[in-house]
């Protein structure tokens, strides 16, 4: 019981060291959103990098590690190109902006409409209807001998 206790002190004191340099910093058990909001590109890469080099200084300190590898960048933003943008490094290694990001089961794009979340949950919905169902190349066997079941596609209402 006392590790998970240890854990969100170290968190809890590494969230509050980023949210005190003007980054929002969120942390859920081992998932941190760090969320640096600007007018222009250049500010907002440079607070990203500054972040980013307080959690390597932090995770040096207590030989702890992150994955660049599982980190998502992500810019919230309906401008299409952003000049001045720098991908920020983390532990040597640069993060590549991406479209979207998935945090907590939620999947976020860069224009926030929500379209790649509810597809993706859509999908899901319709795998489980198909498995529950025995939806597929038909039954055979059973109380009622052969059958197949066909469901329609199911789709969101969107506004």
């Amino acid at each position: 019981m006392l590790s998970p206790l240890l854990w969100c002190l170290v968190v809890d004191e590494l969230l509050a060291r980023l949210s005190e340099g003007g980054v929002h910093a969120q942390g859920y058990t081992d998932d941190t959103c760090l969320l640096a909001v600007g007018k222009f590109p250049n500010t907002v890469s440079g607070l990203i990098q500054w972040t980013l080099g307080a959690v390597e200084a932090c995770c040096v300190g207590l030989g702890l590690s992150v994955n660049p590898d599982k980190t998502g960048l992500v810019a919230f933003t309906r401008k299409r190109k952003l000049s001045g943008f720098f991908e920020p490094r983390l532990f040597g290694k640069v993060l590549q902006r991406s479209m979207s990001v998935k945090y907590l089961g939620v999947i976020l794009d860069s224009r926030l409409t929500w379209r790649e979340h509810v597809d993706a949950k859509v999908r899901k919905t319709q795998f489980s209807v198909g498995l529950w169902w025995g939806v597929g190349p038909g039954i055979q066997g059973g109380p009622l001998g052969s059958m197949s079941l066909s469901l329609g596609r199911l789709s969101p209402l969107r506004p």
